[in-house]
């Protein structure tokens, strides 16, 4: 089986695990060959994760991939949280975090810029809205995205501030 094939049943067993503690995958990453290999499972849920239940869902994933015999050398399995910079990967992600500050990065330019950083106005048919100021939004096509994560904001003010949602 391929990498690309690993990687979709590696996602397979992540989200069967992660299900069993009512959290989502929101990653999957597997690096390295027969040595030093490492499976990577960013897990989260809404109110975020505690380092128990990464624990739990570590475990259970490390038991379907014994059961299933995935990966047939040795590898490091790594189970966390996504963390303040969650990458945005699915729809639902998008719809999900509407109001927060995130950087997206498209693989064509828009308003020519490839990097894109403001707040989530709101996700609809397949399109980001992202407001850039009170009064610009941005569209962005859903699939010209490359790369989409949240960003931190400054308790401190160092960021723009928050557009209102209208």
């Amino acid at each position: 089986m391929g990498k690309i094939g690993i990687l979709s049943r590696l996602m397979y067993l992540a989200e069967e695990a992660a299900d069993q503690y009512d959290a989502e995958v929101v990653d999957v990453a597997y690096t390295g060959q027969t040595r030093n290999a490492v499976v990577r499972v960013f897990v989260d849920r809404i109110g975020g994760i505690s380092l128990d239940e990464c624990a739990h869902i570590s475990r259970a994933l490390a038991d379907l991939l014994d059961m299933e015999d995935l990966i047939p050398h040795r590898y490091r399995l790594e189970v966390s949280s996504p963390g303040v910079e969650r990458p945005l990967k699915k729809p639902r992600d998008f719809e999900r975090f509407a109001g927060e500050l995130v950087k997206i990065h498209t693989a064509q330019p828009i308003e020519n810029q490839t990097i894109h950083v403001g707040h989530l106005h709101h996700f609809e048919k397949q399109r980001v809205y992202l407001a850039l100021s009170e009064e610009h939004i941005r569209v962005i096509p859903f699939e010209h995205i490359t790369k989409a994560n949240l960003k931190f904001e400054s308790p401190f003010g160092d960021s723009p501030s928050k557009p209102s949602k209208s």
